[in-house]
């Protein structure tokens, strides 16, 4: 097993040229933008996957313009063409050569650096795993346990940053028999930084917890835990190392290997803002689907960006673009707080680094600067908290600021408190800092104010256990959920899963389990009732499982204004298992004649089709 040490793998990160986007991980929902590595290009040629021809007379042409390029990957599978490093300058010479159908610029796309994790540590109490509370409303349950249908005979990819298969949820096991994890290859290494990858048959994650957790939703299967397709055959391709780097060049060859690996369904909790629909893995994605094969992928995390906001590839026709939703309950760490009442609050998980929060009855008070009865942003010196633990707002500087002038107050731990409704995020320092903290709903810091505010002392106490709370939006959108429509003002994200603080397998060596939001999370449950629905006589043919997860789907109420949210917001609702597993009238749209905005809305055609799968 390959273990590093937290900071050293940090500091390269940080040090090291690499871009600044937030992919699909909330450690939290943040904002992000889509980049490009610079002379590196992917190059589509004209003529079918494995057609030799377009990649002959285009190297021919190269060397007679006497352009140097270094080849970096070749595509014959889902994309006719190369991935090549060439200087910028000849771009357009590329893209005017015959045979060239069209030259991307290489997109890149990124996790969060700052949530590289340590391998090993002493610091993770092992959680015990608990029953997804999903289920109960997507109606997963009943498929597993009254019709028995559990994913079985289906195979499904995960495209992600790999898998720590020595976890009880996966059998402890990797391709030997019995074991459902049959496939799977690490594209990239532990240090792949977008251009360094060195690639093996393992894909093993030593040093992140996305991929274990997003495997964990669709598939896993301990004891009380039990994911949405529990025995469904799984491929695991590692697109991501310790930096939680991914490049579209390293997508499409994932897609091209689980095309050969025969998977019936690909999942993606990834994703390149800002793609749009024009794009190599959006490309690939979409002939993927077009050969038969169910592809879904996260909408991302940018639903504060408002519309138009869908993340590549699953921005793309063809591809299923899943945006998350509350569900009516969740499991959540939580403070118990003292003052003249005792009440239970919830909170993020600390960094994983750090020791858990053991705390008993420690006194809370505002980050106030000094001298200042208002400003509580913990952006400038505070006076002295020795042992204490502060509460600051959200916004106003970076968490590193912070958290230090906690720290160098005498804080023990910094409570971070949102500036608005939408759910908190993990707190991640931009370096190193050995503070932990947390974060909370304003709604619950409004609460400790209050009690601060009338000269109650105010303690907390913390453990690393988890309970279960009601949600503040049970069944809406989740805030962070990125919006459509698509690019051609289609239907985007086509529907919701259960995205927001979802408790799923985590690394053994982190802790067996922890909480984490995002359309990463969605993502796989919907990919995990599509095997369901699969298993159960559905078929990818003819849109069919599409069909059944879309139209059975339940668009959902705001019960503030008792109007539906918007389409471009929830799509056709949250995913419906049960239904979608059982419905028998498969329902489409053939054709539509009119194009927005060239069209009035009154001179459209829309043309249906449906079929009753049921003599």
């Amino acid at each position: 097993m390959r273990t590093y040490s937290l900071w050293a793998v940090l500091a390269t990160a940080l040090l090291g040229d690499l871009p600044s986007t937030t992919g699909q991980l909330i450690g939290g929902p943040s904002s992000v933008a889509f980049n490009t590595i610079p002379h590196n290009y992917i190059v589509k040629f004209n003529g079918d996957p494995g057609d030799p021809s377009g990649s002959v007379s285009f190297f021919a042409q190269m060397a007679a313009l006497g352009i140097p390029y270094t080849i970096t990957a070749n595509y014959s599978v889902l994309l006719n063409g190369v991935s090549l490093e060439v200087d910028d300058q000849y771009n357009d010479a590329m893209a005017s050569l015959p045979g060239v159908q069209i030259v991307w610029p290489l997109g890149i796309s990124s996790l969060d650096a700052t949530t590289i994790s340590a391998t090993s540590s002493p610091y993770f109490p092992t959680q015990s795993p608990k029953p997804m509370l999903a289920h109960n409303y997507t109606g997963v349950n009943n498929v597993q346990n009254v019709l028995n249908v559990t994913g079985r005979n289906v195979k499904i990819g995960v495209l992600d940053s790999g898998i720590d298969y020595n976890h009880p949820a996966f059998g402890s096991c990797f391709k030997t028999s019995g074991c459902r994890l049959q496939y799977g290859y690490d594209f990239v290494g532990d240090f792949f930084s977008g251009k360094n990858a060195v690639p093996d048959s393992d894909p093993f994650d030593p040093c992140q917890y996305h991929g274990t957790h997003v495997t964990g939703i669709l598939a896993g299967n301990d004891g009380d835990f039990k994911g949405v397709a529990p025995d469904a055959t799984i491929g695991v391709y590692r697109v991501m190392g310790c930096y939680n780097i991914v490049t579209e060049s390293i997508v499409v060859k994932a897609l091209e290997q689980a095309y050969l690996d025969g998977m019936n369904i690909v999942t993606m909790s990834i994703g390149f803002p800002g793609a749009w629909g024009a794009s190599a893995s959006g490309d690939a994605s979409a002939t993927l689907a077009q050969l038969g094969v169910f592809v879904v992928s996260a909408a991302g995390n940018r639903g504060k960006d408002g519309m138009w906001s869908i993340d590549g590839p699953s921005v793309r026709n063809s591809v299923v673009s899943v945006g998350s939703a509350e569900m009516a309950f969740h499991y959540s760490q939580y403070f118990n707080v003292t003052s003249d009442e005792l009440v239970g609050i919830r909170r993020t998980m600390s960094q994983n680094y750090l020791p858990a929060l053991n705390l008993n009855q420690v006194q809370i008070v505002r980050g106030l600067a000094a001298g200042s009865t208002t400003d509580d942003y913990g952006c400038n010196a505070l006076p002295t908290v020795t042992g204490k633990v502060v509460l600051v707002q959200n916004g106003g500087c970076t968490m590193y600021t912070k958290g230090l002038n906690v720290q160098n107050a005498g804080g023990i731990l910094m409570v971070v408190y949102q500036s608005d409704s939408s759910d908190p995020s993990t707190v991640a320092y931009d370096r190193p800092l050995y503070l932990p903290a947390v974060a909370i709903y304003r709604a619950d810091a409004v609460y400790l104010i209050n009690k601060i505010n009338v000269a109650v002392i105010v303690t907390v106490s913390a453990g690393a256990d988890s309970v279960i709370f009601d949600s503040f939006t049970p069944r809406a959108p989740s805030a962070f959920s990125s919006w459509g429509p698509g690019p051609e003002s289609d239907v985007k994200p086509e529907l919701l899963g259960p995205g927001s603080n979802i408790y799923a397998p985590f690394p053994v060596q982190f802790g067996s389990y922890g909480i984490v939001s995002g359309t990463s999370m969605s993502t796989p449950y919907v990919a995990g009732v599509s095997a369901l629905a699969i298993e159960y006589g559905k078929s990818n043919a003819g849109n069919g499982t599409l069909a059944a997860i879309v139209n059975t789907a339940r668009p959902q109420i705001d019960a503030a204004s008792l109007t539906y949210f918007p389409v471009i917001q929830q799509g056709a609702g949250i995913i419906n298992g049960f239904g979608a597993t059982t419905s028998q009238i498969i329902f489409n749209v053939t054709s539509i004649n009119g194009t927005f905005p060239d069209s009035d809305w009154r001179d459209f055609d829309m043309f249906f089709s449906y079929n009753n799968t049921v003599d």
